[in-house]
């Protein structure tokens, strides 16, 4: 990687809050950790109705995830969010490091017989 990602929060009619922006930012830097090829993570929280809504993306090197969640809070909508990016990037991240070695094994076990 060649630096920190780029996070970025908005809160789209809903009170900025500084902690939160600060926890969401430092979930995304730890992801960023893992998962090098992410480059950019932009969160964006809303009002929907009578709960909270957030709309979550990564993008990177061969990689482009969205996902959201709702939750009667900013927070728990925002990690509900992030938890499912996390989720996706871990299942295409193991399918890219393990079907080659999938395969690799069959094909040699094919050859032996």
């Amino acid at each position: 990687m060649s630096g920190d990602p780029t996070v970025i929060v908005h809160f789209k009619d809903v009170e900025r809050s500084e902690e939160l922006q600060e926890v969401l930012e430092k979930r995304c830097l730890h992801l960023a950790e893992e998962f090098t090829e992410t480059d950019r993570f932009e969160i964006s929280i809303e009002p929907d109705r009578n709960k909270i809504t957030a709309h979550a993306r990564v993008t990177g090197k061969s990689t482009s995830i969205a996902a959201h969640a709702t939750a009667k809070e900013e927070r728990q909508a925002a990690e509900a969010a992030l938890d499912r990016l996390e989720r996706e990037l871990r299942n295409r991240h193991d399918k890219r490091i393990f079907t080659p070695r999938r395969e690799a094994k069959r094909s040699k076990a094919s050859r032996r017989t």
